[in-house]
């Protein structure tokens, strides 16, 4: 019986330390991009998200495009 309790906390333990990162910050993020170039587009991952700020849900983990393009006059 105590063999059963130890290797239950333990189990307990290795569980809570290697998904801490997941737990306590989630698998995504927001981010918020400004430019400061008045009427701007903001594409993220291509697609266009909003002009001058936005503030978008990525996830973590994860490598993403940021473009910014002047609207022509």
């Amino acid at each position: 019986m105590k063999i059963f309790k130890f290797s239950s906390a333990m189990l307990i333990i290795a569980m809570t330390m290697s998904s801490c990162a997941v737990m306590f910050q989630g698998s995504k993020k927001d981010v918020s991009i400004k430019s400061m170039t008045p009427d701007a587009s903001i594409y993220i991952n291509g697609e266009l998200k909003g002009t001058d700020a936005v503030t978008v849900r990525l996830p973590r983990k994860s490598n993403h495009t940021v473009m910014i393009k002047k609207r022509k006059l």
